[in-house]
């Protein structure tokens, strides 16, 4: 071979290594994270792009911008009647000049048939049930209950309606609704899909005749019209907030103080799903819920609202030391999850089949009706951030089969049945609950609610007349029914916390003491306080005690949701019992990324050593967070959901760490062992903690301090 054919060779080799070494050290040590979704990675500058939000200029929409509030909060503080009458009633003007904001005028001169909206939402208590207004491009001569182009809220609800005008008929309704021979085509969203209690990132991207409706950048409903929106009129205008004239009635609870709103943003254009989720990673952090509920406790007009007792929740003075659940018959602790439900069907409703032996043994048991424990006992993992908790909570639950009547009775199980023994005593209720409600609002009613009704459990007891009574939870629509019966007279309660096929906690504790209050807590917050109530007197010892459906009906009504962690206590419980009880987060916690240093922890070890600090393994998106707020350590750490250990740079620190760009570094330790970050309150420097957490440097980089 001659001499100038082997130099070409070896030129071809060494160029051939060359680049697979700077394809491995770009790559694997050096380069930038790329956010992707279900349909594969995407271009990140593109989205980034597409995820820039309509520059208004000084406008009133600027409030809304890292803060939580609404109309009447902006408004508070001005003196101008014409500038306050406008704020209060959420239209978004000019902050030099109080011009209205007009569609025509933004810039870039968007469709209103082509843009999208993001925004986070924290919905309190309810007000009746009048709408709240979110967004509107609202046309001013078509007045009849703001009913143009936009996002409503129905807080009594809550649930968000979503509308497209359409030629000759801006009524966009349901479809299966008729009103005065007029009927309503479909564009409108009017389903129970707000979380109560909880802050939602919401975003609803508007296409030519459909939108899509996110929660939490995930995808919750979407619709196509069968006509094509009308474009905006001249006097178009934007409106966010709540609408004066007809909420602010705070003695019958038609009030403003229901909702506040954060971070209000237009897109020129329809965002797609994995620009949605991009746009969700990007302001998770953002939705603090104590943040939100103290905007609204902070409100003068909150402070001096004559229902504002409602709100003041209910101190019991007995100290409870023993928080051992109530006994049941069997002289044992109640436990839900000791007895699986079972198929009640006309011929076999009168003897309901046990479990063969108690759930726990290891195996899966089989009753009569063929049901296993496996089919009926589930696990799933909710999200600290979404749901509350300190950190992610790994919930068990009974499925009650939305094909099959299941219940659990307890008076049927052991010899003498295993009901739960009611003394007189104080008493709390808390459980998880999940309930695919599809129910149209357009056809709400009282006699559609009595039609369908579930039964969640019903126990019946002996009053202190003598005389035999009950205490049953119940849902219909968007509500919980808490109802108590003394054989003489009725008690009831209702709380709006059934979300679409969404977890919600539920907290009623029931007090002897006093004026016999009823207090309730949806989601570890704080709801409301009635009283004048009463609590169960004490056990019949041949009543009927049935979780799944009601008592003496036993071919109706049955529950048709899942039902996780029923807890029954023998007291009453206070507020910080509730939150510690529940796994819920402190009031005022703030999270964020911390690290668990040292090189030496393996991918399946980072869940446990990250619980050592009340945390969760934090994710990529979460680093990458950070990382945007100045996180800057060159230390590589496992997160959640890659196989591949991470870090985040400013190129502030170690010279060359990082390979002299900021953002996202994927770094792996040829050892497969790594540090580990994690996120939650980020734990006290102390002289314990240095030796064990990763010494960020905390004048540079802490977040919250």
């Amino acid at each position: 071979m001659e001499e100038h054919q082997k130099f070409v060779i070896l030129f071809l080799v060494i160029l051939f290594f060359a680049f697979l070494f700077f394809y491995y050290f770009n790559e694997r040590y050096y380069s930038i994270e790329k956010f992707s979704c279900s349909s594969g990675k995407v271009d990140r500058l593109s989205n980034r792009d597409a995820l820039i939000p309509l520059d208004l200029g000084e406008t009133s929409l600027d409030y809304y911008k890292d803060t939580w509030t609404n109309s009447f909060i902006i408004a508070n503080n001005v003196d101008d009647p014409t500038r306050k009458k406008r704020l209060q009633n959420g239209q978004i003007i000019n902050k030099q000049n109080s011009e209205l904001v007009l569609w025509k005028n933004l810039p870039g001169n968007p469709s209103n048939k082509h843009f999208s909206i993001s925004f986070w939402i924290y919905i309190n208590h309810t007000t009746h049930p009048y709408f709240s207004t979110l967004f509107v491009v609202n046309t001013e001569h078509l007045s009849w209950g703001g009913r143009s182009p936009g996002i409503y809220l129905w807080s009594d609800f809550p649930s968000l309606h979503i509308r497209q005008t359409i030629p000759n008929n801006y009524n966009a309704g349901e479809g299966d609704f008729i009103k005065k021979g007029n009927k309503w085509e479909k564009g409108e969203l009017n389903r129970m899909n707000i979380g109560f209690k909880r802050t939602v990132f919401c975003t609803v991207v508007f296409d030519e005749k459909n939108f899509f409706y996110y929660a939490n950048g995930e995808l919750v409903y979407q619709n196509t019209l069968e006509k094509t929106p009308l474009k905006p009129k001249g006097n178009d205008y934007i409106q966010v907030g709540v609408d004066n004239e007809k909420l602010y009635r705070p003695n019958k609870r038609q009030d403003p103080h229901c909702l506040v709103m954060k971070d209000v943003q237009i897109f020129p254009r329809p965002l797609t799903s994995c620009q949605v989720k991009m746009l969700y990673d990007e302001n998770s952090e953002n939705g603090n819920i104590h943040d939100a509920l103290d905007a609204i406790r902070n409100m003068e007009s909150f402070q001096n609202m004559t229902v504002k007792s409602n709100f003041e929740s209910f101190t019991s003075t007995i100290n409870n030391n023993d928080q051992s659940q109530i006994t049941t018959q069997t002289g044992e602790a109640f436990d839900f999850l000791k007895y699986a439900p079972s198929e009640v069907t006309d011929d076999s409703s009168e003897l309901e089949q046990s479990m063969a032996d108690n759930i726990g043994s290891g195996e899966p048991n089989t009753n009569a009706d063929g049901i296993t424990s496996d089919s009926v006992r589930k696990v799933v993992e909710l999200d600290s951030t979404i749901y509350n908790l300190e950190t992610t909570k790994t919930l068990t639950y009974y499925d009650f089969d939305q094909r099959k009547n299941l219940s659990i009775s307890l008076h049927k199980k052991a010899e003498q049945g295993d009901r739960i023994l009611f003394t007189g005593s104080s008493l709390t209720v808390s459980f998880w609950i999940k309930s695919p409600r599809s129910d149209s609002l357009q056809q709400w009613n009282w006699k559609h609610i009595s039609e369908r009704v579930q039964h969640v459990f019903s126990f019946q007891n002996i009053s202190a007349n003598s005389k035999i009574g009950w205490i049953t939870v119940s849902i219909a629509v968007s509500y919980i029914f808490c109802h108590l019966y003394d054989g003489e007279r009725f008690y009831f309660a209702r709380i709006p916390a059934i979300t679409n096929n969404e977890w919600n906690h539920i907290t009623w504790v029931m007090s002897n003491e006093n004026d016999k209050p009823w207090t309730f807590y949806v989601n570890g917050i704080f709801d409301k306080t009635e009283r004048n109530k009463e609590v169960p007197n004490r056990n019949d010892q041949n009543g009927e005690q049935c979780i799944g459906r009601i008592i003496r009906n036993e071919n109706t009504h049955y529950f048709k949701g899942c039902l996780g962690d029923l807890r029954i206590y023998p007291f009453a419980m206070t507020e910080d019992q509730v939150i510690d009880k529940g796994g819920f987060a402190k009031k005022n916690t703030k999270k964020e990324v911390f690290q668990i240093k040292g090189y030496k922890h393996e991918k399946s070890e980072a869940v446990e050593k990250c619980k050592e600090y009340n945390a969760d393994v934090a994710s990529k998106a979460q680093v990458e967070r950070a990382q945007r707020n100045n996180a800057n350590w060159c230390s590589t750490g496992w997160v959640s959901d890659v196989n591949h250990a991470v870090y985040p740079i400013t190129t502030q620190t170690i010279p060359g760490c990082g390979g002299g760009s900021a953002g996202l570094k994927i770094y792996t330790p040829p050892t497969d062992k790594a540090a580990v970050n994690c996120y939650g309150e980020k734990p006290k420097q102390t002289e314990n903690t240095k030796k064990v957490l990763h010494n960020w440097n905390e004048t540079q980089w802490s977040k919250y301090n």
